[in-house]
């Protein structure tokens, strides 16, 4: 309560310091982020890359809220400002926070649009992000089903490479999360399909992710018309003891969808 009665009066410095110290609670200090939000508009046009990109992390948190998702727009007609500026590593961090969602202003995609250009002028630089931001800026991207074969082939290339570096990531889905992607931009990237093949066909890599994410893994193989015995074998060793997760006839259809799609029978699975 004293900090929120305080925002009026604060001058942007300590504004900012201040969300940055609160937003990793999220909702828990919504009164706090809903006083800040009219402070921030009246200091739109004196916003820095830093400012904008804590102000996506804020709005992140109230999908559906409309006085954020208002304060949201404004912020995506007034970034492109400070686009030109930007290195990549901080578009990286601003495209975290947009990945498309039911009531997100249109303007976002605008936005993601200009941030994707951004990456695509330096895409020789590309290597120096770590493999988690690459994995979320593709992720944003393939959210709004957005075309750039130049930048894609150049991502998995990379992601590729340093498949290694993904499959001992403190996220383990990441390798996952990517095939997904190349599948929803309907893309079947050589070079990332074959280091990907190749890793699941280490069991273990199989087992340290969930359910759904090996679910949804196989789904993405099976619509890109990848097969690799090994790999639709230790998938369907991991499915198998929890199909009971699944809620109806319909879910389990797109479970065996891949592996009937690809004639591989596995007992008691399929």
């Amino acid at each position: 309560p004293d900090a929120i009665r305080v925002v009026p009066v604060m001058e942007l410095r300590e504004l900012a310091m201040a969300c940055q110290g609160l937003v990793y609670f999220g909702k828990d200090y919504g009164g706090f982020f809903r006083a800040a939000v009219p402070r921030l508009r009246e200091e739109l046009p004196r916003l820095t890359v830093p400012h904008f990109v804590l102000a996506l992390r804020i709005c992140r948190d109230y999908k559906g809220d409309a006085a954020m998702m208002s304060f949201l727009t404004d912020i995506c007609m007034e970034m492109p400002r400070v686009i030109p500026t930007m290195c990549i590593n901080d578009a990286c961090k601003a495209l975290m926070h947009l990945d498309n969602h039911r009531g997100l202003p249109r303007e976002a995609r605008r936005l993601v649009t200009s941030l994707m250009s951004r990456l695509d002028d330096h895409r020789e630089d590309l290597s120096q992000l770590l493999v988690s931001d690459l994995v979320d800026s593709l992720d944003c991207f393939a959210s709004y089903k957005l075309k750039n074969d130049r930048l894609y082939k150049a991502m998995g290339d990379l992601l590729a490479e340093r498949i290694v570096e993904i499959k001992y990531s403190s996220n383990p889905s990441l390798w996952a999360t990517v095939t997904s992607c190349f599948e929803t931009l309907e893309i079947y990237h050589p070079m990332w399909m074959n280091a990907v093949l190749e890793l699941g066909r280490d069991q273990f890599a199989i087992q340290k992710v969930s359910f759904f994410q090996v679910a949804q893994f196989m789904r993405s193989l099976g619509r890109l018309a990848a097969y690799d015995e090994a790999t639709y074998q230790n998938a369907a060793e991991a499915l198998t003891g929890d199909v009971h997760l699944l809620r109806d006839a319909g879910e389990l259809t797109d479970l065996i969808e891949p592996f009937a799609r690809a004639a591989h029978a596995h007992q008691p699975l399929v």
